[in-house]
């Protein structure tokens, strides 16, 4: 099937220790698309994170489908995909970065759109009691709040020109009686 594939997916977070932000993306890359099209499914483990989905869209249907990274090794056929895979381009900052690959087949090509790279890859539990002494109870307003807020400086900006109109021609009406009085 002729799918075209857009990828997003969460690339799994490189070791930093001995390589620079460029080898670390381009290492991770070159191990998915090694493992893509050599149907090495160690190195698709090591290219993506163990909890990564992969977001296909399915040109017959046009609906996204998530396929979570297991299911997409094991369905991954013996010796790879026929094509070959180059990266496109890539770019980060801080901690973010999108990486595109094309794969090239026969009688067709798809690109892959990479995201989430470099993300963390393990969280930390922290009870409740440690964080309860650092947490500072606020009052966060409701949308509807905000929106009655909005409607009502509205309201006060429109009275206050209206107040305004109204002083100024009182003020005129006031000038022009004192005119006609001293022409009298």
């Amino acid at each position: 099937m002729k799918n075209v594939l857009f990828a997003l997916c969460c690339l799994m977070g490189y070791s930093a220790f001995a390589q620079s932000e460029d080898e670390g993306i381009k290492s991770s890359i070159s191990a998915y698309t090694e493992g893509f099209t050599k149907g090495d499914t160690a190195s698709l483990g090591r290219a993506f994170a163990s909890n990564a989905l992969l977001r296909n869209l399915n040109a017959s249907t046009g609906k996204l489908v998530d396929t979570p990274l297991r299911k997409f090794i094991a369905g991954m056929p013996t010796g790879g995909a026929k094509a070959t895979g180059n990266l496109v381009n890539y770019s980060y900052a801080g901690t973010s970065a999108v990486a595109t690959v094309e794969f090239k087949f026969d009688d067709f090509k798809y690109i892959d759109k990479h995201m989430g790279m470099k993300q963390i890859t393990s969280y930390k539990s922290i009870d409740y009691s440690e964080l309860s002494n650092n947490l500072v109870d606020r009052q966060v307003p409701n949308e509807l709040y905000v929106q009655k807020t909005k409607e009502a400086r509205q309201i006060t900006r429109k009275k206050a020109r209206l107040l305004l109109a109204e002083d100024n021609a009182q003020r005129q009406e006031t000038a022009r009686k004192q005119e006609i009085a001293q022409l009298e």
